[in-house]
C-alpha cells in the first residue's frame, strides 16, 4: 500500500500545474522564435552591436559590419582604439532610415574618449553611414561631424596588414556598394 504525505501531494499539485503551464506555452515560443526580423529591427541590431563591438574593444567583430571599400580606413581609423585612446562612453543620438524600404540609413553617435596619455575626456560626434545589403546593414563610412577629429584620425606611417584586422571583407556574400567612402575617409595625426 502507498501512502501519500501532505507534503509529497502538495509536491504533485505544484510539479503538475507546472507541467500544465508549461505545456500551454511551448507551442507559443516557436511563433516567436521564427518571426523575421523587420528591417527597422535589424538597422537598430547592426548600430548598436557595432558601437557596442568597438565600445569594448572588439574591433575584430566590428569590422565584420563595415564595407570592403571602406574596411582599410576604418582599420586606420580605429587602430589607436585601446590603445592610445580609451573609451569612456557611447551614446547613439539618433538613427535615420532612408530610401525605399530603409535602404540607406544614417546613425549620429556621440563618442567620450581620453589618450592614454593626458586622460583629457573628449567628446567627439559620428555621423555614420549604412547600407542595406541583402538582409543586413554594413557600415560605409563614418566621420567626425562635431568635437575632437582625432577620435577617427589615422596614424602617420599607418599599414593596415600590421593591425592583426582582416583588411579584405570577410563575407564574400555581401557586396560592396562603390559608395564615397574613400572621399570621407580618416585623417591622418602625427
Amino acid at each position: 500500500m502507498i501512502r501519500s504525505t501532505p507534503k509529497a501531494t502538495a509536491g504533485l499539485v505544484v510539479m503538475l500545474a507546472f507541467g500544465t503551464l508549461a505545456g500551454l506555452a511551448l507551442p507559443v515560443l516557436p511563433a516567436c522564435a521564427g518571426r523575421a526580423a523587420s528591417a527597422s529591427e535589424r538597422l537598430r541590431d547592426a548600430v548598436v552591436g557595432y558601437n557596442d563591438e568597438l565600445r569594448f574593444g572588439r574591433s575584430d567583430l566590428a569590422v565584420q559590419r563595415v564595407a570592403g571599400i571602406y574596411r582599410t580606413a576604418f582599420i586606420g581609423g580605429h587602430y589607436r582604439w585601446g590603445r592610445e585612446l580609451q573609451i569612456a562612453d557611447v551614446e547613439i543620438v539618433n538613427v535615420e532610415a532612408a530610401g525605399d524600404e530603409g535602404q540607406r540609413a544614417t546613425s549620429f553617435v556621440s563618442v567620450r574618449w581620453f589618450t592614454t596619455s593626458n586622460m583629457i575626456v573628449h567628446e567627439t560626434l559620428v555621423r555614420q553611414e549604412w547600407e542595406k545589403q541583402s538582409t543586413q546593414y554594413i557600415l560605409q563610412t563614418e566621420r567626425v561631424i562635431d568635437g575632437d577629429a582625432e577620435l577617427l584620425a589615422i596614424p602617420n606611417g599607418f599599414r593596415p596588414e600590421t593591425s592583426g584586422l582582416e583588411v579584405t571583407p570577410v563575407d564574400a556574400g555581401v557586396p560592396d556598394s562603390g559608395s564615397e567612402a574613400a572621399s570621407t575617409a580618416p585623417t591622418s595625426v602625427p
